[in-house]
């Protein structure tokens, strides 16, 4: 369970900062 949550907190992070981007 700890490495799925480490795990899909960066990908999370990424995807806003993905979508923050596309934005700009």
């Amino acid at each position: 369970m700890a490495t799925i949550h480490f795990t899909t907190k960066p990908l999370a992070l990424f995807l806003i900062w993905v979508k923050f981007c596309s934005t700009h």
